[in-house]
């Protein structure tokens, strides 16, 4: 006499769940859930990085490097100016021109903002905002002694 109880097998179950996982993952792929905020974060990362690259190349090469954020725009450039002074900046070919991408842009700027990087490595206290459309934002500030970026998420 077969007694086999009702109800499913552990392969059974492991198969289903499988499954599942599997639709569930290509669902969230596909309607991009939080890219939004994801990209604000990437693109704040990314300048960032490039910030303290810039900074870190001025000290060691002893020389000027300038970074040109345009708040109407979401881009920002690198210019190596022989000096600290803007309005060089209109004469120079930009080292590296970047854009944040189409739904991000600058928050608490002034219409183009200019950090520039020298040889000392000292600069003032600095905070960026970088803002979706959201209104996801992401905080930069700079330490003005060493070589960091701190990031704040709100």
């Amino acid at each position: 006499m077969n007694s086999r109880s009702a109800g499913f097998t552990l392969l059974e179950l492991t198969v289903a769940l499988t499954i599942l996982v599997v639709v569930a993952g290509l669902v969230v792929v596909r309607l991009n859930l939080g890219s939004e905020r994801h990209q604000t974060i990437n693109a704040a990362r990314k300048l960032g990085n490039m910030l303290t690259t810039y900074r870190e190349k001025a000290m060691a090469e002893e020389c000027v490097y300038a970074v040109r954020l345009d708040s109407d725009s979401g881009k920002y450039a690198v210019f190596q100016p022989a000096e600290c002074n803007p309005s060089l900046l209109d004469t120079l070919q930009p080292l590296k021109n970047v854009a944040l991408g189409p739904p991000l842009h600058f928050g608490k700027l002034q219409s183009n903002s200019v950090i520039f990087f020298e040889p000392k490595g000292l600069l003032d206290e600095l905070n960026i905002d970088v803002v979706g459309n959201n209104g996801s934002t992401v905080g930069l500030t700079l330490d003005p002694v060493i070589n960091e970026v701190h990031y704040d998420e709100h």
